[in-house]
């Protein structure tokens, strides 16, 4: 048999969270939000409505990633008791008492995707959420095209401080 029979090793999800501390990673938390925004469009855009509850709830999750991301590049971490949770208004509280001024109709936005969260997810009562559709999809663009350059920018200033301090 030669090396090249041998089956290739892999690093499994629990080796390689070994190596990266995602509660401390802005660029993950960026990174993913990116993907996961990009998959919340696509369904948006498609004519199916019952895609719509997947492409609302994978919304919530871009926004609550980007937001993390924000936060950890300011030297938080998402763990209890610093960064934790769903709420989107939480979150962007932490994000706002950090100095970073957001558009106020964001309370709004933000309050919509946590109902989507909160009741899309499994089977349960709308009490919430009465309807949504494709225009979801544009009031996610223009969050994320606000909150996305601050992501960027978290991660850029976390490696740069990772970089002086290996100095």
């Amino acid at each position: 048999m030669s090396a090249e029979d041998l089956p290739k090793p892999r690093l499994t999800r629990a080796e390689f969270a070994r190596y990266v501390d995602y509660s401390a990673s802005a660029h993950s938390w960026s990174h993913w939000a990116k993907r996961i925004y990009s998959a919340a469009q696509t369904l948006f855009a498609n004519e199916n409505p019952s895609l719509w509850f997947g492409a609302a709830v994978l919304g919530h999750q871009a926004i609550e990633m980007c937001l993390k991301a924000i936060l950890i590049g300011q030297g938080h971490r998402v763990v209890k008791g610093d960064v934790w949770g769903h709420d989107l208004l939480a979150l962007m509280k932490q994000v706002q008492d950090s100095g970073i001024k957001l558009p106020p109709e964001f309370e709004e936005d933000f309050r919509v995707f946590n109902s989507f969260f909160n009741e899309l997810r499994y089977p349960t009562a709308l009490n919430e959420v009465s309807g949504f559709g494709q225009e979801e999809g544009e009031r996610l663009r223009r969050i994320l095209w606000v909150l996305g350059p601050f992501a960027d920018a978290a991660d850029k200033e976390l490696s740069a401080t990772q970089g002086d301090s290996n100095k």
